[in-house]
Parts: structure tokens; C-alpha cells; sequence
């Protein structure tokens, strides 16, 4: 899939569907996501869409109390990547890749991985009805 690590920030806006490029970013510029985790399946067949999503759902939210100390209940949010059905079947992938998003902070500059990481500003704007 991609060769991500935990602690590479990622500036993606709203991603969904499939996708074969991430926009990495230095972490001391802002950036809408962070890797904190890549686990890998155990399964050998492919186990469909919802059921790697499912699977993904608990493996992330393990590894974000394990390599953060962290839940949802902190108002972190998780988001993950995870292998297409040809990546499992013809590239031998099987790893999710769990990443904080941040859909009410604006972007964030540092790393949670690192300890260093820090709200920028959010902008938002009204519009009159």
C-alpha cells in the first residue's frame, strides 16, 4: 500500500474511497492527519470491505491506548487506511493504517507521536441565509 510510518503527518482534506497517493508534510507544518499505528491482519483470504473495516475499527482504537495512551472519550478522532482488494490479493497487503484525523481543529502543527503537537487557529466562515 504505502510505506507509512507512525509519526508521518499527512495534509489530505477529506479523503474517502480509494486512493493511491497521500501528500506527506514535514510535521512542523500543518497537516490534517498524523500516522500513529500500521498493524497487520492475520487473515490469509481477503475478508471483504466491512469486515476489514470492523477489524480495523478495534485494531486502531488498541493501538491508539497502547502507542498514545489515549481514547475517543480524550475527543481524539481515528480514521485508517486500509488495504484495496487487488493490494491484498496481488501485492500481498494487509496492513491498516491508523491515523488521527482533526475535523474540528483546523490542522495541527508538531507530532502526537512526538509530544510536540499544537492547534493551529480554526477558520471558519458564516455564511447569511
Amino acid at each position: 500500500m504505502f510505506d507509512l510510518r507512525a509519526g508521518d503527518c499527512i495534509d489530505a482534506g477529506d479523503v474517502e474511497g480509494d486512493i493511491s497517493d497521500v501528500g506527506l508534510v514535514p510535521c512542523d507544518q500543518p497537516h490534517t492527519q498524523e500516522v500513529f499505528a500500521t498493524v497487520d491482519n492475520p487473515e490469509t483470504v481477503y475478508p471483504g470491505a466491512s469486515e476489514l473495516a470492523l477489524w480495523a475499527d478495534g485494531a486502531c482504537l488498541a493501538e491508539l491506548r497502547s502507542a498514545l495512551g489515549l481514547t475517543l472519550a480524550d475527543g481524539v478522532f481515528i480514521s485508517y487506511l486500509l488495504p484495496s482488494f487487488d493490494g491484498w490479493n496481488k501485492n500481498d497487503d494487509r496492513t491498516a493504517v491508523c491515523v488521527l484525523v482533526f475535523p474540528d481543529r483546523g490542522s495541527v502543527i508538531g507530532s502526537y507521536i512526538a509530544g510536540t503537537a499544537v492547534q493551529t487557529a480554526v477558520s471558519t466562515t458564516e455564511v447569511a441565509g
